[in-house]
């Protein structure tokens, strides 16, 4: 924690010209805090360094975040404005809301327009920092500092959004969290409005609550599961990708047909994945399964939908890497995105021994499976289409291998 003083200069109008040097900053960390210790003292000067490297991180959540303040962890932890915004619109029929682990405030930016609204945190820096985010982005809202493991206020509404982190290491589990699970059982026994954030990895189906589970997306990657409870549950399951705003609700037990790999490929956003929702998908396109475990599909027409992105099918081949090399450079094909699922191959390292030509239209391809056997599947991405999903797991619910992989 840092002591008061520093505190409170990192907090005023003083600061904000230190910072805005730092982030501009063109030389090493060491050379900025020797330039900044020609201004203010020592403690200060590395404070300012610290917090205006979490500005321009912070920038990927928060328009405003050169002008907010951060602690490291609450940034890491916090909901970006978009999210936040998303999810404050189902308070918007409640007289008050409170957000029981507020933090630096970015689910409180968002709610404070919607409810009036009460922030608590047992932490009081986090809350100094919150009450100064409130005044950027011009909003208000009651904080309070106090531990909800211990007493919460009564209120119409909530919204619980547990520490997932524990020794530095993210949480996936109901236990572990901070602070414990079991308040959810003591809120709803208020009979109140509840919401609660959790990591969208939890098996979400075998949850000891009947809530609705929302899965959801922003620019392509799968960041949080909420669960609505009482009267701000509207579906048994939703998936919901952003920025565009699309849900997608139905019966996650719903399978696909099985299809040959012809036509379009269809890679699932991982909202859609994780909320089991890509049987649901493939009824709402017309289309099918490449496998009844994988989550890709496959459609006679290319969909402009946010819930998936489209690819041209080129061609299927049993998988091959030296055949795969030799189809390549035989399609005059250049630069390949290597995306896998179901099969246990290092993207990397087939992109690697592939040896793409520097020149050549870009290629898609898939490595998967089709009944037992390895295929890939040539595809290029279609012109407009959202970008795939990098980096998540993304396959269907019991299948083989939960990842997909693409590189560049």
């Amino acid at each position: 924690m840092l002591p008061e003083d520093v505190q409170g200069f990192l907090l005023s109008q003083d600061a904000e010209p230190l910072l805005a040097l730092a982030r501009d900053f063109a030389g090493g960390p060491l050379e900025l805090v020797e330039s900044l210790r020609r201004q203010v003292a020592a403690p200060i000067a590395s404070a300012v360094a610290e917090q205006a490297a979490l500005q321009v991180r912070g920038r990927t959540k928060f328009a405003l975040a050169d002008r907010m303040r951060f602690t490291r962890d609450a940034l890491e932890a916090s909901t970006g404005e978009v999210l936040a915004r998303h999810r404050a619109q189902r308070f918007s029929a409640y007289p008050r809301v409170m957000d029981l682990t507020c933090g630096i405030g970015g689910d409180l930016l968002s709610l404070a327009q919607a409810a009036d609204t009460v922030g608590i945190d047992r932490d009081l820096t986090r809350l100094r920092y919150a009450r100064h985010n409130l005044s950027v982005h011009g909003r208000d809202a009651g904080l309070l500092c106090a531990d909800v493991s211990r007493w919460v206020p009564p209120s119409p509404a909530y919204l619980l959004d547990p520490s997932r982190r524990e020794r530095g290491r993210r949480v996936t589990q109901l236990t572990g969290l901070e602070p414990d699970i079991s308040l959810v059982d003591d809120l709803l026994g208020r009979r109140a409005a509840l919401a609660v954030k959790l990591s969208p990895a939890l098996d979400w189906g075998r949850l000891p609550w009947q809530a609705e589970a929302e899965l959801v997306s922003y620019a392509g990657e799968c960041r949080e599961a909420v669960l609505w409870f009482g009267e701000l549950s509207t579906a048994r399951v939703r998936a919901t990708v952003l920025p565009e705003g699309a849900s997608l609700t139905g019966d996650p037990e719903a399978r696909a047909p099985v299809r040959p790999p012809e036509g379009y490929l269809l890679e699932p956003d991982p909202a859609v994945v994780r909320a089991h929702m890509v049987g649901v998908l493939a009824a709402r396109l017309g289309a099918g399964a490449l496998d009844p475990e994988i989550a890709y599909l496959v459609a006679d027409r290319p969909h402009e939908t946010p819930f998936a992105t489209a690819y041209r099918i080129l061609e299927a081949r049993p998988f091959g890497l030296k055949d795969l090399r030799s189809r390549l450079r035989e399609l005059g094909r250049g630069p390949v995105v290597v995306k896998k699922r179901g099969v246990a191959y290092d993207p990397d390292e087939i992109r690697r021994r592939l040896k793409p030509q520097a020149e050549g239209p870009e290629v898609t391809v898939v490595l998967t499976r089709l009944g037992s056997k390895p295929w890939a599947i040539l595809c290029e991405r279609l012109s407009g289409a959202r970008p795939g999903p990098t980096n998540q797991p993304t396959s269907a619910p019991n299948s083989r291998l939960e990842d997909t992989v693409s590189t560049k």
